[in-house]
């Protein structure tokens, strides 16, 4: 096993990564929760690395939206998939090309730019070290060295956020064509 996995966390297995919704009330819980939090991270009602995403869903090119939590790591901010490669959101922002808005109060037109698997493992170490909830997902422990995280970054996307100001979206949906590109939340300028 890899050093740093914490084997005696039960919700943190090496099966997958959506070992924590393996049972259907857990999943549930999920779908349920996540509307009531995309409304507060996109109202700005929480701490400014949580926020709503927005991207073009990849069959139906409508607006969907994915509470996330955003992480600082050398002065740029990242997101990381802590559900790994399957997720919705991942497919979405691929699919668009990385463009996307974020949603924290106001809405910021952005690019995410992938991070190639070789440069992710200090990036998730961080993300869990902010992000406490991301703790549950991911099969190492924060406080583990940083070779522990090279294990698994392959199988947990990230993803920097850039500022993006090249006009419309690509797949032509209104509610992110309108978003314009201001400052994004957590950086340095912005005072909410």
């Amino acid at each position: 096993m890899t050093e740093g996995t914490n084997v005696d966390h039960p919700r943190r297995s090496e099966r997958g990564p959506r070992a924590t919704y393996r049972s259907l009330a857990a999943a549930t819980a999920e779908k349920l929760t996540s509307p009531m939090h995309a409304t507060i991270f996109g109202a700005g009602l929480s701490p400014r690395r949580w926020v709503v995403l927005e991207a073009a869903g990849r069959r139906s090119g409508q607006t969907r939206r994915f509470p996330v939590a955003m992480a600082d790591y050398h002065g740029e901010l990242y997101v990381v998939s802590r559900l790994g490669e399957r997720s919705n959101w991942v497919r979405n922002v691929r699919a668009a090309a990385g463009i996307a808005t974020i949603r924290h109060g106001r809405r910021r037109r952005c690019r995410l730019v992938e991070i190639p698997v070789q440069d992710r493992a200090p990036i998730i170490k961080a993300y869990l070290t902010q992000v406490p909830f991301g703790r549950l997902h991911v099969p190492v422990d924060h406080t583990a060295a940083v070779s522990a995280f090279e294990a698994i970054a392959d199988r947990y996307p990230v993803f920097r956020v850039e500022p993006y100001d090249g006009g419309p979206c690509a797949t032509g949906d209104r509610a992110m064509a309108s978003a314009g590109a201001e400052e994004l939340p957590g950086s340095r300028n912005d005072a909410t």
